[in-house]
């Protein structure tokens, strides 16, 4: 038997003893807490759902991706229009995560604690002024060589919202610059090549610096954004919505190990990375837009289409990446379905030109348990390409 299969096995085999534990463990703890015949009530994403005693699938399609509601209450500054804050709470919520890689190219297999995770956000008072936050008290990812990197106290998000009036936004701090698909809510583990792949950096006095310089409009830098939306339709989130950006190198960090000191040191630098220009139409859960980074000697961009249909969501992009005076075409169609509320299946297909053994098929699953004011969260990522083939599995527990 191939050792690639016998180590996804392996993967698959440990991650199911994990849900089977943890299913028995918090169903023990929990149950006293809740009365089963009204776990309909109590259904909810952590903090937001507590706070306005909502169900989670008041706002998600399947969490962490938003329904039109989730859009909607997003878009006017994690508030509701009609459903008060009624209830105190801490304000808080905790993301734990376990992470397995089969990187059967690399003949790496290993399973570590990914990240412990605080999540905070909402309005500020009766101002018209919102904060968003996610820090990483752990965070730890793989090397090329199989070793571990920690980059504990980082910053995800941390970021205000200062809505000017009811089209004109301005948004401090860092975090990521696309704003047509935000890659923070997605179902699967990796990125779509469109909007994950980087252009390279120059300048900065040492490897770590040149690196915060690199691009990618899924990355997050510290920025600066003004927004305007204009054709307003019949949802909050309807619109026209035109953006400029100045991302600045650095990373927001309050580094929490000896090595996270050197791996996320805090880090900023006045001297801008480039300006980020994106345009996009929103109806419904569909849109159509584009992007484009310009800096002096590099650029990027891409044309994005998201089509909605009930519980099938397709995505197509295509785009361009130049450095150094290279140019290279990026694709990426991906398609996703959710049949049932706790369950949900995708599949992807990205390309990049001028790269040997650019073309991978990436599949997922995605399983979610029981979504009362807890979720047990299980996906299951395979990806397929000549020379970076793997497996990958997350266990995520939030509450």
């Amino acid at each position: 038997m191939p050792i690639y299969r016998t180590k996804t096995r392996k993967i698959l085999v440990g991650t199911l003893l994990f849900i089977l534990v943890a299913l028995i463990v918090f169903s023990d703890f929990w149950g006293g807490l809740f009365v089963f015949s009204d776990l309909k009530k109590a259904y909810g994403v952590p903090y937001f759902a507590r706070k306005y005693n909502v169900s989670c699938n008041t706002c998600h399609v399947m969490p962490p991706m938003l329904n039109q509601l989730g859009e909607n209450f997003l878009a006017n500054g994690y508030k509701f229009p009609d459903i008060e804050d009624s209830n105190k709470t801490w304000p808080f919520a905790l993301w734990l995560t376990e992470r397995s890689e089969a990187q059967h190219s690399n003949n790496i297999d290993k399973s570590f604690p990914n990240k412990v995770e605080l999540i905070s956000g909402g309005p500020i008072g009766n101002s018209p002024i919102s904060y968003f936050l996610e820090w990483r008290i752990l965070s730890q990812q793989t090397r090329s060589d199989g070793s571990l990197k920690d980059r504990s106290g980082r910053f995800e998000d941390l970021f205000i919202n200062y809505n000017v009036s009811n089209s004109i936004n301005l948004r401090a701090g860092q975090y990521r610059l696309l704003n047509q698909i935000d890659d923070s809510r997605k179902l699967g583990l990796s990125s779509p090549l469109v909007i994950g792949a980087k252009i390279l950096g120059s300048g900065g006095s040492n490897a770590r610096k040149k690196s915060l310089r690199a691009f990618a409009p899924n990355g997050r830098s510290p920025s600066v954004s003004l927004q305007h939306q204009s054709m307003p339709g019949v949802n909050a989130a309807d619109g026209w919505f035109n953006i400029v950006s100045v991302a600045f190198p650095g990373e927001l960090s309050i580094p929490l190990t000896d090595e996270a000191r050197d791996e996320a040191s805090f880090e900023f630098d006045s001297d801008p990375k480039g300006v980020f220009l994106e345009s996009f139409y929103r109806k419904g859960l569909g849109s159509l837009g584009a992007h484009v980074f310009l800096d002096d000697g590099r650029s990027m961009g891409s044309l994005i289409g998201v089509y909605n249909r009930g519980r099938w969501f397709s995505r197509l992009g295509l785009g361009f990446g130049r450095f150094g005076g290279d140019t290279n075409g990026r694709f990426t169609w991906e398609n996703e379905f959710i049949p049932l509320d706790f369950f949900s299946i995708g599949a992807r297909l990205d390309h990049q030109t001028e790269v040997d053994n650019g073309t991978s098929f990436v599949t997922n699953a995605n399983f979610q348990w029981p979504r009362t004011r807890w979720t047990l969260r299980l996906v299951v990522e395979q990806r397929v390409r000549a020379n970076n083939h793997a497996t990958l599995a997350e266990m995520s527990l939030i509450f």
